[in-house]
């Protein structure tokens, strides 16, 4: 207006009701983890949200077994273990996904973890949806495919950031954290329940111990924990 370009200002006329926006929503910069409260509400609405969409079953395996997104991407069949209960990590994919690794990041990335209740309840659902789905499911084929105009492509690390970002966005998170983020939760939550550093390294993939320690944001072990490890010291 001040230039003469226009006579009338639109903005001058709008009005708000107070409360109307919320609090904005933005990446903190620092390393951050879920707390427990958090993790529990974003499993929940994980698993409601995996019967139409398969891929939430893979973020809640992220909490589970604490891969990279790249080693989750590119997971296989064969990976799985059914009876000794673990998964094989032995690729990784990079480029945002759409380039598959026949091998890891560092040689201590191939690795076996052991699959927990829930790691082993979203494995066997995705497996079924993509039967139904008529995505095959023989031993070397990709655990997370979908079909494209009749065309089966391997999912993208975009796709699963996407859902954390919304379902973070959804339930009213002021923070939003990361992919990266649910790893750090994993390792906090596995050393707070009493998983040594060592092991927790190997888990991990991490070539040292040092490493490991930088992803545990809350050192301190559970008191009942503690408790039953001392009963059953003697």
């Amino acid at each position: 207006m001040e230039k003469g370009w226009t006579e009338y200002n639109a903005a001058l006329q709008a009005k708000f009701e107070p409360n109307e926006f919320k609090p904005p929503i933005h990446h903190d910069k620092k390393e951050l983890f879920f707390t427990e409260k958090e993790t529990g509400e974003i499993i929940s609405e994980c698993f409601r949200l995996a019967s139409e969409d398969p891929l939430f079953y893979g973020l809640i395996l992220l909490f589970a077994i604490g891969l990279r997104i790249g080693e989750l991407n590119s997971l296989k069949w064969l990976d799985i273990n059914w009876d000794s209960k673990e998964i094989h990590i032995q690729r990784e994919s990079t480029d945002g996904g759409r380039t598959i690794n026949n091998h890891t990041k560092t040689p201590a990335g191939d690795r076996f973890i052991p699959l927990n209740k829930t790691a082993l309840k979203c494995l066997k659902a995705i497996k079924d949806h993509n039967r139904i789905s008529g995505i095959p499911v023989e031993d070397n084929d990709f655990i997370f495919q979908y079909r494209k105009k009749g065309v089966i492509k391997s999912t993208t690390h975009r796709a699963f950031e996407y859902r954390l970002y919304h379902m973070q966005h959804d339930l009213g998170y002021t923070v939003i954290r990361s992919l990266h983020d649910v790893r750090r939760t994993y390792a906090t939550n596995c050393y707070k329940h009493g998983i040594d550093l060592k092991t927790l390294s190997e888990w991990m993939g991490h070539t040292t111990t040092e490493l490991t320690k930088a992803y545990i944001k809350d050192g301190k072990v559970d008191e009942k924990l503690k408790r039953q490890i001392i009963e059953q010291i003697c």
